[in-house]
């Protein structure tokens, strides 16, 4: 009798350790996935005490597409989803062959840079189909671009996607409007999207049917074909925001000499030194891979200690979201 006691108690004994240990290991989960999901989030957004970086990520939602091909998947493309792709509301990788590691979508076109034209086309036809109406705007970018997005968002803001414009590095050669620089990356709204997709690309008269061609000009002549806006992406100060070098070429006067294209071909007067740059900067083009880390620290990590940031209001220059005519 005093042996089945005894054995019932140890029984009790077991269980209840057994209870108490699930507990904990429960408990020791809980806070590890809590801590393991603050850490991430701490890396997406920007430290912000108004949260404004995740009120625009809401408000004004961009699907990011970068222009790449095989050979890069693994030497560019999937070091751009580790930094800046991330902080797109959605970011896709548009190439000649499948890659399910970096979600790489296979285009029907021949591989090879004097195709990026056919490429391009194909591109913005995959989005219209598949996610014109679930983002506001559509920016394009190559492999080797360093993209600040919440200041993309913060330029974007003031204007509804449902108006025909488009922004990027403005040039204004060959058409007369001017045309974006396919390099530092172009932003197309929703509407620029829809014509160009439902009438220029049907029309021969409205766009390039050829499959080789200058991927941004091209663009461009389709763009003032169908009254879509090339819109002025700079900033109250007139300083520019998508540049198609690396920093350091811009402030520094040494590196871009005074015969060079970018010059001549910058639709608005563009200066070199430390006054070169807006501080909304939104674009480099020309970043090598291990250069996009570098720019994530400084941008999102790097704090001068005593020194507090401070942010432009958002209705700083427009009140209320307006359309920019065009039909």
């Amino acid at each position: 009798m005093n042996l089945t006691k005894y054995l019932i108690t140890v029984r009790q004994t077991h269980v209840a350790l057994i209870t108490f240990g699930i507990f904990i290991g429960f408990s020791f989960n809980f806070l590890f996935e809590t801590q393991t999901f603050r850490t991430v989030v701490k890396v997406e957004v920007p430290k912000d005490g108004n949260c404004v970086a995740e009120k625009l990520f809401m408000e004004v939602t961009v699907l990011c597409w970068v222009l790449t091909y095989p050979t890069n998947h693994r030497q560019k493309a999937s070091h751009i989803q580790r930094t800046w792709g991330k902080r797109c509301n959605k970011l896709l990788f548009m190439s000649t062959e499948t890659d399910d590691e970096i979600g790489a979508i296979k285009l029907p076109v021949t591989e090879g840079r004097e195709y990026l034209w056919a490429k391009t086309k194909e591109a913005i036809k995959y989005i219209y189909k598949h996610h014109l109406n679930d983002y506001d705007w559509f920016l394009k970018v190559d492999d080797d671009t360093y993209v600040i997005v919440e200041n993309l968002r913060f330029m974007l803001r003031p204007y509804a996607s449902e108006s025909p414009i488009y922004f990027g590095c403005k040039f204004k050669p060959f058409v007369k409007q001017g045309y974006m620089g396919g390099g530092p990356g172009y932003v197309l709204s929703r509407e620029a999207v829809r014509r160009f997709v439902e009438i220029a690309l049907p029309n021969k008269e409205l766009c390039l049917a050829d499959d080789e061609g200058s991927e941004d000009i091209e663009l461009g002549k389709c763009m003032e074909n169908i009254n879509v806006t090339a819109g002025d992406s700079r900033d109250i100060n007139g300083k520019g925001r998508f540049f198609p070098f690396p920093p350091k070429h811009h402030l520094n006067p040494v590196w871009i000499g005074s015969d060079s294209w970018y010059w001549n071909y910058s639709y608005y007067e563009a200066s070199a030194g430390v006054n070169c740059c807006s501080h909304n900067a939104i674009s480099f083009h020309y970043i090598d891979p291990e250069d996009l880390y570098v720019l994530d620290y400084l941008i999102y990590e790097l704090q001068p200690y005593g020194i507090n940031q401070v942010n432009d209001p958002l209705d700083m220059r427009i009140v209320e979201r307006t359309s920019v005519t065009g039909d």
